[in-house]
């Protein structure tokens, strides 16, 4: 098989993986993963061609060092490793390593890759995270770091290449002070599931597109609202199960929200049987109170102004009609 490019193994039940008994010189993307493996030996035989490895959901404690010079992707997701070596692999552009036992200091030769974009370390189990954002990987593009415990100066150095950055389930009480400052070309932002009770570091992030805070603390709409002038490019954004918004929308769930712990999701999701979200939210702002009713649409319409080119919120989309009813209700306030 020395003509193999492409091979794929995943879902078995390999245990063990030695490579010095193949030989695959034009192998470029080898996927094992889904399988038991707590050791994968000789890695190195194949760095003449190998440019995407992955090893997801299997059993390792540890990849060793293997010399990779043209590896593009790496992915190590859902393993128990605690430790990784990476100076071997000079071209690295994505390293998902989600559901390990990393901790700072751990990922070794992290800053030597030169060429990262992506960089996903979800979820690594402890009481702090596995990387600081500082100097090590300023030049990453997106950055997914939620379900680890981060302290509100988790920026140590302006991070100017950061366009998605998704931080949900972090235990995040504030935010730094110059946040605007420190990711200023961030487009998708996912705050979901912390504890934050004042938005104004994010004011004037003005590239902004996306911007979900489901299920945090906060207490004024019109703190809200005074940021999201700051952002005249916003597409999306979600602020739901929030004090202020409580009243407005179903409860919700994090199993109901697919994206609220993963990069954040377009469109009517599914919630239920066969039912979009908006399906039900439709049914459910026809019971309002003509209280709550007239306050969500006021809110809704000061969005949409805010944001000219504003497209969903709340999960639920802008419509033309829905438009003209709230600039006819903040013409009569």
């Amino acid at each position: 098989l020395s003509a193999l490019e492409r091979l794929h193994l995943r879902g078995n039940k390999i245990r063990d993986l030695d490579l010095g008994i193949c030989n695959w010189p034009s192998l470029e993307s080898l996927d094992v993963s889904n399988n038991q493996l707590r050791v994968v030996q000789r890695l190195d035989i194949l760095s003449d061609s190998l440019c995407s490895l992955n090893l997801d959901g299997n059993k390792l404690q540890t990849l060793g060092a293997p010399s990779l010079p043209k590896l593009r992707i790496l992915r190590l997701s859902d393993n128990s490793l605690k430790t990784i070596e990476l100076r071997g692999m000079p071209a690295l552009r994505t390293l998902y390593a989600d559901g390990n036992a990393l901790r700072a200091g751990t990922i070794q030769s992290l800053g030597k890759l030169k060429k990262l974009e992506n960089l996903s370390l979800r979820n690594q189990g402890g009481s702090q995270c596995a990387v600081v954002v500082g100097r090590e990987i300023r030049d990453v593009k997106r950055l997914y770091l939620s379900a680890n415990p981060l302290p509100t100066h988790f920026l140590q150095e302006a991070c100017f290449s950061v366009v998605y950055l998704e931080l949900a389930a972090c235990r995040l009480e504030s935010l730094p002070s110059d946040m605007a400052q420190l990711v200023p070309n961030v487009r998708v932002l996912n705050l979901n599931y912390n504890f934050l009770l004042d938005l104004s570091p994010l004011a004037g992030l003005s590239r902004m597109r996306k911007l979900t805070i489901i299920g945090s603390r906060l207490q004024s709409a019109r703190n809200v609202l005074r940021v999201l002038r700051s952002m005249p490019d916003l597409e999306m954004t979600d602020f739901r199960m929030n004090p202020f918004s409580l009243g407005w929308y179903l409860p919700l769930l994090v199993r109901d929200v697919p994206g609220a712990l993963q990069p954040t999701e377009s469109g009517s999701r599914k919630v239920g049987l066969g039912s979009t979200w908006e399906e039900l939210d439709r049914k459910f702002r026809g019971d309002l109170p003509d209280g709550s009713y007239i306050g969500r649409l006021a809110y809704r319409g000061l969005v949409m102004e805010a944001c000219q080119g504003i497209e969903q919120i709340d999960g639920v989309g802008v419509k033309e009609e829905e438009r003209a009813k709230a600039q006819q209700l903040l013409r009569g306030v």
